[in-house]
């Protein structure tokens, strides 16, 4: 079979799949079907969880490609899945278990993996078992409450506010580099 041919077949399955009682469509395509209910009011993961499940991936024609079953449930940074799991797995809670179809344009478009052609529509069964939710890049958690900000406009006031950094803060004056790299971030704005 050509891979157009074989590209439009999984298009044309996706379809077919879409019209089937119980599937609907999350989003940019992705279509889900409710095997297992979890907590309804429990947690649901963002784009910076890191979310623990056991998975099954399989092609249209029912082939086997991916499997966590049997083993440790593996642990993923949702940001760093394909875009179908991420558009499936936000809108999961945990103990839920889903049946999601992938189009190719959100799992690994025209580009072969092993064991998956290109253009193929995947078919993943997910168990969303736990999640965690570290900080998202660029949010430090504070150890004191909030403190005034102002503008360093003279080395003066500068090193007049380097003295009064809180504590954990030291550690920017010790690595001069560092504790640049950390001041222009900053663009020059630190508590007094």
């Amino acid at each position: 079979m050509a891979k157009q041919e074989y590209i439009e077949k999984n298009r044309q399955w996706l379809a077919d799949k879409a019209k089937e009682p119980g599937v609907k469509l999350l989003d940019k395509g992705v279509l889900c079907k409710v095997v297992k209910n979890g907590n309804a009011k429990g947690a649901m993961p963002n784009r910076y969880s890191v979310v623990t499940a056991h998975y099954v991936g399989k092609t249209i024609n029912g082939k086997t490609f991916d499997s966590s079953r049997g083993g440790v449930a593996p642990a993923f940074r949702l940001r760093d899945l394909i875009p179908g799991w991420i558009i499936a797995l936000q809108q999961m809670h945990v103990g839920d278990k889903w049946e999601i179809y992938i189009p190719a344009e959100q799992g690994y478009g025209r580009f072969s993996q092993p064991g998956i052609p290109g253009g193929s529509t995947l078919i993943f069964e997910i168990e969303l078992l736990g999640i965690s939710s570290p900080r998202p890049p660029g949010l430090l958690t504070p150890r004191h409450p909030p403190a005034p900000y102002r503008l360093c406009t003279n080395a003066a006031s500068r090193s007049q506010m380097l003295a009064a950094l809180p504590p954990y803060a030291a550690n920017i004056k010790a690595v001069s580099r560092h504790g640049r790299r950390i001041l222009n971030k900053l663009n020059g704005c630190l508590p007094i």
